[in-house]
């Protein structure tokens, strides 16, 4: 982001617009280099501890799925 203008500026309108970035892993990671590709923005106003996200990496290509998991995740029954 520092090195790159265009992506500056990118996060910096979102930001603006009350969007937040929740994938911050490199999404494409070929041979020599690896960068975020794939990118979810929420608003502020979602509640944050109810949301998780991921990127699964995978050896069958260098572009990772991504995913997002939003609401309340019930809790583990207690079994004897």
């Amino acid at each position: 982001m520092e090195q790159h203008k265009h992506t500056s500026d990118l996060l910096n309108n979102f930001i603006t617009a009350g969007m937040i970035p929740i994938i911050s892993q490199a999404t494409r990671v070929p041979a020599t280099s690896s960068t975020l590709i794939d990118n979810i923005y929420v608003n502020y106003k979602n509640n944050m501890d109810q949301i998780l996200t991921g990127v699964l990496s995978s050896d069958i290509s260098d572009h990772f799925p991504v995913f997002v998991f939003y609401g309340k995740q019930p809790k583990p029954k207690n079994i004897p």
